[in-house]
């Protein structure tokens, strides 16, 4: 009830008494009081909400949990994963207690992985029983069918197997009467991005989401916008209930081409016999999607060929298109080649062997955009994953000056949308000039595509004193305005924006320059969230107040870095360097600079040079001449794949994953060991850095050598050894663009996995608490196995 609400209900008298009042102040008390309502209801309405899991806020899920009597598990936190659904469908366990639906259900709601629970003693192979005739355990396995032995070994196994004796609870046995496996999907799929069903939507639903394939030769693209090979992913489908077992398509698995070719050869016979295709991966949200120039649709997924296009090998040869013939005469061929497995796409030749049909030319066309979904561990670096509550806090609540980019969604009120992120640049380095210029801008990127620009030299962004300038991948979204009748204008009001479902990749060199007095206390700053950047970013010499990547991809093997000046005033003495969330190349940064924070982030050369340093010393071909050292550093949360050298650290949950190449190497070098602290992190042998506390190796040490107290200084020796060349941070892969980069593989000793101050794992991917999800899933299944059963977890990825 509002203010106005409550004054109509004064009796009239008491109204005008009040009017005739120079302010009012009747109205102004009740005012007041109505406010006071409106806290007072929502609170109720919150109230009200907390009664029901579905609506309740996350601090009343473990109680709504205590009142169903379930088991407390470890926190671990709204942002990260949710336990709501855990409490929410505990009654539904306890109905099919002990049955595999269950337990992989259970899996998924107390890990947040995907899972598929497969009862290995329903896999043994035995002799048959006419009461129970179950042919498919035989103990001869059938070589028939490609794809069903590509699943052989994996969670979708679908032959007998003999008896093992090892335990499934360690991870090494899997067949036998007792043995029930737990698989789980660790890695993510990141659509890229689907475009909406069904094909009559406008074509630009497709040209604004997709992304653009990457030419590597003539016909030849990757799905990567980057040149680079990586799987496919499938998006997974959701079962459509509680009893249903998962499949390959409810998991994001890497795609395979035997399971795509028999689909879609599939899909062609049944189109050649005027039948209606049935869809797996090519139904109502295919897995993936091609769209050609000149053409406003994707293609039919008929229309797509998979095979294997090795086309490093010598031997390999180029596939041809096919033409079929539909039952009224029309007809369809194969347009492009897709490999799944490697994430290329070919267009497909002519068939010189096939008579040309006037009726039916065929040219080959070149792909426009791409759908389709990548892996990885979580929501790091660029990526399309929901980016808004990183911006909370960041962004003005006014936004003076917005613009957006896109080649392909137009304006729709004379807003300024321009197809360049040049032009972009062009008219907020323009506006600044001008009299009265906007203190804050926004530059929205809408689309995943590649934009090839060089924003350099006299196209550098600039930023003036007291000035912020924000470059995000987001939409801008129409409003309509309701207040007028059908049809209603729309508009992009400034300051809205959608941090979500876009990656927009940057290729080239970007730099920026802060063009504030040497005097101002006040320079400006510049904030890059959601991008993929494949180019050096640079900060020229001027005074630039603060540079801060959030959610961004800055393609390791490219640097960002400070250009070196000796003029007092042009060498960015103010400058804060902010990483949070990204992935980046070498930071390189002078002693002028103020301070460096990498949080949750995940820094590498390539080459095995710095990782963070000065840009003198990152230039010499022997990094053991390096003299020089880089600004007052904070890493939290992080894994630095080089070598580092500042003036001073504070270190928190770090991996520094390089390794000495000899006694007098020292890869992590800190000028000012007497101030900072090294803490719950991974240090290696010979670093020099401030004091250390509870980090490892040492703490391996220090437990070993307690517990051999009394042994011989040799043995000792021995025992340090031994811990050092063990006791090491291992990687699934430590090459960018593979769908694991940057994961610490399963053989990763523990103390490392679990060594962080909450019991997660030390370096970039802490956030994501699989320490804790694991033990609340082992917690989990004691109370939903049959009894006389034995659960084991198999990370799949």
């Amino acid at each position: 009830m509002t203010g106005q609400d409550l004054y109509h209900l004064l009796p009239a008298l008491y109204r005008l008494k009040d009017g005739e009042e120079a302010e009012a102040p009747l109205r102004a008390l009740l005012e007041v009081l109505a406010e006071q309502g409106r806290l007072l209801e929502e609170d109720i309405r919150r109230l009200y909400d907390n009664w029901f899991i579905e609506t309740a806020q996350e601090w009343v899920v473990p109680y709504l949990g205590d009142l169903l009597g379930v088991r407390n598990l470890h926190p671990l936190g709204g942002e990260v994963f949710s336990l709501r659904a855990y409490v929410a469908n505990t009654l539904a366990y306890r109905r099919r207690k002990g049955t595999a639906s269950v337990l992989e259900q259970l899996a998924r709601d107390t890990t947040g992985w995907p899972a598929h629970a497969v009862e290995f003693f329903a896999r043994l192979s035995s002799t048959q029983h006419l009461d129970h005739l179950r042919p498919e355990q035989g103990g001869s396995a059938s070589l028939r069918g490609a794809s069903r032995l590509q699943r052989v070994g994996g969670p979708f196994d679908p032959l007998a197997h003999g008896a093992e004796a090892r335990r499934v609870a360690s991870g090494r046995g899997r067949y036998n009467i007792p043995n029930v496996g737990i698989f789980l999907w660790r890695l993510q799929a990141y659509p890229l991005e689907a475009p909406q069903r069904p094909f009559d939507l406008p074509p630009l639903t497709f040209c604004a989401t997709g992304t653009a394939p990457r030419a590597v030769g003539p016909g030849r693209y990757t799905f990567s916008p980057l040149g680079l090979d990586a799987p496919l992913f499938n998006p997974p489908q959701t079962e459509a209930a509680l009893t249903q077992l998962a499949q390959e398509v409810n998991v994001p698995a890497p795609l395979r081409r035997r399971a795509l070719a028999d689909e879609l050869r599939a899909r062609r016979r049944a189109r050649v016999a005027g039948e209606a295709p049935e869809g797996v991966y090519f139904g109502a949200n295919a897995a993936l999607e091609v769209l050609l120039e000149g053409s406003s649709r994707p293609l039919e997924p008929e229309e797509i060929a998979v095979c294997n296009l090795d086309w490093d090998h010598p031997g390999w040869k180029a596939p041809l298109t096919q033409a079929f013939a539909r039952p009224d005469g029309s007809k369809f061929r194969t347009r492009v080649a897709v490999d799944p497995e490697r994430g290329r796409l070919f267009t497909l030749l002519p068939d010189p062997a096939e008579l040309p049909d006037p009726q039916f030319p065929y040219a080959p066309q070149e792909p426009k955009a791409v759908s389709y979904a990548y892996g990885f561990s979580g929501d790091l670096g660029g990526g399309p994953y929901n980016r808004r509550a990183s911006l909370e806090g960041l962004l003005p609540r006014a936004v003076e000056w917005q613009a957006g980019v896109s080649q392909e969604i137009p304006a729709v009120a004379g807003e300024p949308v321009f197809k360049t992120l040049l032009e972009a640049v062009q008219a907020w380095n323009s506006v600044q000039a001008q009299p009265n210029p906007p203190q804050n801008g926004l530059i929205c990127l809408m689309d995943s595509r590649s934009y090839a620009e060089s924003l350099t030299g006299p196209d550098a962004l600039l930023i003036p004193e007291g000035r912020q300038l924000f470059v995000i991948a987001a939409d801008w979204p129409v409003v309509e305005d309701l207040t007028h009748p059908p049809p209603r204008p729309k508009s992009r009001p400034p300051g809205r924006l959608v941090a979500e479902g876009r990656r927009p990749h940057l290729r080239g060199g970007l730099e920026v320059r802060g063009s504030a007095p040497a005097a101002s206390a006040n320079p400006g700053t510049l904030l890059l969230g959601g991008l993929l950047l494949e180019g050096d970013l640079t900060v020229r010499a001027g005074h630039l107040g603060g540079l801060r990547l959030e959610h961004c991809t800055l393609l390791p093997g490219h640097l960002l870095w400070v250009e070196p000046s000796a003029t007092p005033g042009q060498r960015n003495e103010r400058l804060e360097v902010v990483l949070r969330k990204s992935i980046c190349g070498s930071v390189l940064l002078g002693e002028a600079v103020r301070g460096l924070e990498v949080s949750d982030s995940l820094l590498q050369d390539p080459q095995g040079k710095f990782a963070i340093a000065d840009p003198a010393d990152f230039a010499l071909p022997d990094p053991a001449d390096a003299a020089l050292f880089g600004p007052p550093t904070r890493l939290v949360r992080s894994t630095v794949l080089g070598r580092v050298r500042v003036k001073e650290l504070e270190a928190s949950e770090v991996i520094f994953a390089v390794q000495p190449e000899g006694p007098e190497d020292v890869v992590l070098r800190v000028e000012r060991r007497q101030k900072g602290c090294v803490r719950f992190s991974y240090v290696p042998e010979g670093a020099r850095v401030p004091r250390r506390y509870r980090c490892q190796p040492d703490l391996e040490l220090a437990r070993r050598l307690e517990a051999a107290a009394g042994a011989s200084q040799a043995e000792k020796d021995r025992i340090r050894r031994e811990v050092l060349t063990w006791l090491r941070p291992s990687f699934s892969s430590l090459r960018y663009g593979q769908p694991a980069y940057g994961q610490l593989a399963p053989s990763c000793p523990e103390a490392i996995r679990t060594g962080a101050e909450d019991g997660s794992e030390m370096g970039a991917f802490s956030f994501l608490k699989q320490a804790q999800r694991e033990a609340n899933l082992r917690v989990a299944l004691g109370e939903y196995l049959r009894f006389g059963l034995e659960a084991g977890l198999f990370f799949v990825t």
